[in-house]
């Protein structure tokens, strides 16, 4: 890791100190010209902090030495893992390090909440993002996908297939016995339980059987889980998928982080689904 800046006069504020609406405009003030800006309201800021388990004491709102607002950085922690997420600099204060001055904040109040690793994505064409975080030490582990399927796509006939919906419960129990090792953040184990709206149904088809997992809300279906029970997933994925299109064809569907090299891309890519942005998964051993 690079030895640390000195900014005396770059002040640091634990985002607990402020509300989720102002959060919420800090944040979005950040992304104004950002190569997706994925614009966030105050309940949508809440939601990210309770599910992804962020620390909002460790998180941090920066002033830079003009004492003006300039940008934000947030920290997660589970156990012996931190995630640093919703980093960004104002437009109008880049070029004059806070960035890497809010990386190294953020990875100094990681050791300080007893983290041996620490783990981010970052959008694979923000080179100089991407470029900071090499410079601090991180490595590059995968590339992943954001994927969507636009509503009133048509959905393919295949082979004939049964389903029975999922009880709250049997999904919970699904979600604490799935291998979250392979997962990114967003949607391993321990943030997949806290969604509210969890749906799910199991499918019995010829080549065997499958669960299929989502969120569920009016307009959008996310995070969804394709869970082989006896068979492959990219072979039970057709009848999965088919099987949540054909009972929801109004609803936009939206799965972020989906490994680029996964053997059920080519299934999504089948079943209407089109690649939105991909993201570089990074890790850093502390």
């Amino acid at each position: 890791m690079m030895p640390r800046v000195s900014e005396p006069d770059y002040t640091v504020v634990p985002c607990s100190r402020y509300n989720f609406t102002e959060l919420a405009e800090i944040y979005n003030a950040t992304r104004t010209d950002y190569i997706v800006p994925m614009p966030m309201n105050a309940k949508r800021m809440e939601q990210y902090a309770a599910w992804y388990d962020v620390d909002l004491d460790r998180s941090m709102v920066i002033f830079d030495s003009t004492k003006a607002m300039a940008g934000l950085g947030m920290l997660a922690v589970r156990g012996k893992r931190a995630w640093i997420t919703r980093l960004g600099v104002l437009p109008e204060r880049r070029g004059k390090g806070l960035g890497l001055f809010m990386m190294e904040e953020l990875l100094v109040r990681a050791r300080d909440a007893a983290c041996n690793r620490v783990q981010l994505e970052v959008i694979r064409d923000n080179h100089p993002a991407h470029n900071l975080f090499l410079r601090l030490g991180f490595v590059d582990l995968r590339e992943l996908l954001v994927i969507r399927r636009p509503p009133g796509r048509k959905t393919s006939v295949i082979p004939e297939y049964t389903t029975e919906s999922l009880t709250p419960d049997t999904i919970q129990a699904r979600l604490s016995a799935l291998d979250g090792s392979q997962r990114s953040w967003l949607d391993e184990p321990a943030s997949l339980r806290h969604l509210p709206g969890l749906r799910g149904m199991q499918v019995t088809c010829s080549k065997g059987v499958g669960l299929i997992i989502w969120q569920h809300s009016m307009l959008q279906m996310e995070h969804l889980v394709l869970v082989p029970v006896n068979g492959t997933a990219a072979a039970l994925a057709p009848y999965l998928l088919h099987a949540l299109h054909s009972q929801n064809p109004a609803q936009d569907t939206k799965l972020e982080n989906l490994p680029a090299d996964d053997p059920t891309w080519p299934v999504f890519q089948e079943l209407g689904y089109i690649e939105s942005f991909r993201r570089i998964e990074m890790d850093m051993q502390l």
